[in-house]
């Protein structure tokens, strides 16, 4: 028998719009608009303040993205050159967070760009945090090298790559990347932290039959079960 209300009866909520707001990178000299793309919003419980992480890729640049004005930070005409990005937002209005109000200011960083070389691009297709909410992982891929171990012969291929930073100051704790064994175009695009803090999952696709080659683990033999396969891994660190 259907429910008549009254005070007891629980209230549904309307899913108003409480607040919006847009993010757009600078213009460029040229008249032409970059664009942006939004891989993960993530909200921080921290111990002075939370806040939210907005992680991306963009071609352009501002206080949002990672840099701050076209003076200061080239802008690649051609449109090529996409970078990462991690940007902290506060979840009451949205703004860039500069700092909280209450936290020991040292080292504190509102927005960095995830990057490898000049004229490569770095796609970040997802995030995670650790579970003291110190540390973020982002994951992507890129046509450039992000790990300096690393040697690759496709230079305009898509390969997987994972990064840690603290989330305090955003400074890189470290990154490695991922090749494939036929030079096929991979990507990372997934993560979760393990509970004891001891390491992430990550996971991802690789394309056309081939397999994520572990060059960093010889002792890995993975097998290709198709076209497009999915990965998964866990790293330490």
């Amino acid at each position: 028998e259907a429910s008549e209300g009254g005070k007891d009866y629980p209230y549904h909520r309307t899913l108003k719009v409480l607040w919006e707001r847009d993010y757009a990178p600078h213009q460029r000299d040229d008249g032409s608009h970059p664009g942006a793309k939004v891989a993960e919003l993530l909200y921080v419980t921290g111990a002075d303040e939370d806040f939210l992480v907005m992680v991306g890729t963009s071609s352009g640049y501002g206080s949002t993205f990672g840099g701050y004005g076209d003076s200061m930070v080239p802008v690649r005409k051609s449109g090529h050159d996409a970078d990462g990005f991690i940007t902290k937002l506060d979840p009451l209005t949205g703004e860039v967070l500069n700092s909280p109000k209450n936290a020991n200011n040292t080292n504190w960083k509102s927005s960095m760009r995830i990057l490898s070389q000049p004229d490569k691009d770095d796609i970040i297709h997802g995030a995670c945090l650790d579970i003291d909410n110190k540390f973020i992982y982002v994951v992507g891929s890129t046509t450039g090298i992000m790990d300096s171990l690393m040697q690759r012969s496709n230079e305009d291929v898509q390969l997987p790559f994972v990064a840690k930073l603290s989330l305090h100051s955003l400074e890189l704790q470290w990154k490695t990347q991922l090749t494939t064994s036929k030079g096929m175009r991979a990507a990372a695009t997934g993560c979760s932290s393990l509970p004891d803090g001891d390491g992430v999952y990550v996971a991802g696709t690789v394309q056309n039959g081939d397999v994520i080659y572990p060059w960093r683990n010889m002792d890995l033999k993975p097998l290709s079960k198709g076209m497009d396969d999915i990965f998964l891994l866990r790293l330490d660190g």
